[in-house]
């Protein structure tokens, strides 16, 4: 009996040092842009019609929790459905990450890129994804269709669904047709990992809340999540706000609930939006691009380009807006919302972080995601560092004086390693 409860203790004590030196790989590589020697590859994961056929009935389900708009109708079209989700009719393309020192990590993370345009080949997902390949995980980057046209709204939640269900079922089988992948030891995983920031942060949420994913998502490393949109659409429309990327994203969703669809005005607001986002990744080609595509439409346009000015300079008109949408939409906002559904997504660990002056989306919305899972039954298990070190999604420089809030960070992505590890 002695050897055993030994026997036990070294096996515990084990778990938690190896989940504490994921976090720690994690931080490091997050921090220093260095990684682990990393095998990197693009697979494509077809479903044939048996697949099809099970996914869809998985994603037709209608139990406790159900989200009626990212119920999946069970004549739904392959080809229409993939082609929405994925941006191609017959497959989802994946980048793949793992470490080579490990021959076939047991633990499988999803990372779900951002509303931008650069998708799943933007920078800062790309170095998410090798740092947690660095901690020792097999990491999938699916290219999300809705996300990267910045929609916010039931097609991005249900595409993140329909790649999880996807990724659990078809990755396992992937090896046998490429084995220099060597994805998984034995058989394809059973649960999976989220790691995204802002919008998607919150929409992984809600997927992981769905009937067809309760019991599959293990842990989700959040940066900078919402958990109403109605708050973030009055917040990204204050006067003080120094970036409109969050607040355009806005209006390009939700501006025909006032006015009616306007083509042009899309166009204008997604050339803004492009505009802003190739200019903080340093992409000068894509920057002249969008400039000029802005400025032309905006020549073409004139009394759409007014609109378009006095809602960049007038906060009161913004706040007049704000009002005006959540009173006409309020219902879709709110089933937009992970706090409706946060106590729900148990047994997965929700652990975030988020930027203490963040610009887009305030710390408070985690705040009370993280009161919110502590109070559900059962309980979820949660951790929240507000920090000083990212503002939204970006990371600051890291000094001595730093210590006390490198230690917070630790404590969330430990739990989060932890987590995944215990329900690989």
């Amino acid at each position: 009996m002695r050897g055993g409860k030994e026997l036990r203790w070294t096996d515990a004590l084990r778990a938690v040092l190896a989940a504490l030196l994921r976090a720690v790989r994690f931080l490091y590589g997050i921090a220093s842009d260095r990684y682990a020697d990393l095998s990197e590859g693009d697979v494509w994961l077809r479903p044939n019609q048996h697949d099809w056929e099970a996914l869809r009935r998985e994603m037709a389900s209608r139990g406790p929790g159900a989200d009626r708009a990212t119920c999946l109708h069970r004549a739904a079209a392959k080809a229409d459905c993939m082609q929405t989700w994925f941006g191609h009719p017959d497959a989802m393309h994946v980048k793949i990450f793992r470490p080579r020192a490990i021959r076939a990590p047991e633990q499988t993370c999803m990372v779900v890129h951002g509303l931008c345009a650069s998708g799943y080949a933007d920078e800062r997902v790309l170095q998410l994804a090798r740092a947690l390949a660095s901690a020792g995980f097999t990491v999938a980057v699916p290219r999300i269709a809705p996300l990267e046209n910045c929609e916010i709204g039931a097609a991005s939640t249900q595409a993140i669904t329909a790649a999880s269900l996807l990724l659990l079922r078809l990755l396992g089988a992937q090896q046998q047709q490429q084995p220099n992948l060597m994805l998984f030891k034995d058989k394809r995983p059973e649960r999976i990992a989220y790691a995204a920031a802002c919008i998607s942060a919150g929409m992984c949420i809600l997927a992981a809340a769905q009937p067809c994913l309760r019991g599959k998502v293990s842990a989700m490393l959040l940066v900078g999540t919402y958990a109403n949109v109605e708050t973030v659409v009055h917040h990204v429309m204050d006067e003080a706000l120094l970036d409109d990327y969050g607040r355009n994203a806005m209006f390009l969703n939700y501006m025909h609930v006032l006015c009616g669809r306007d083509q042009n005005r899309d166009a204008l607001f997604r050339a803004a939006l492009n505009l802003n986002h190739y200019q903080t990744q340093d992409k000068h080609a894509s920057v002249v691009y969008w400039e000029r595509e802005f400025n032309r439409l905006c020549k073409e346009h004139p009394q759409l380009a007014e609109q378009f000015l006095r809602i960049q300079r007038d906060a009161a008109y913004r706040q007049q807006l704000a009002a005006r949408l959540c009173s006409e939409i309020l219902d879709e906002l709110e089933a937009l919302s992970p706090s409706r559904v946060v106590q729900s997504i148990a047994p997965a660990a929700l652990c975030m972080m988020h930027g203490a002056s963040d610009c887009v989306v305030p710390s408070s919305e985690s705040a009370l995601l993280h009161c919110l899972s502590s109070k559900a039954v059962p309980p979820v298990r949660s951790a929240l560092s507000v920090t000083t070190l990212i503002d939204h999604g970006t990371k600051q420089t890291v000094s001595i004086r730093a210590a006390a809030e490198v230690l917070e960070l630790l404590r969330v992505v430990y739990l989060f390693c932890k987590a995944v590890a215990s329900n690989a």
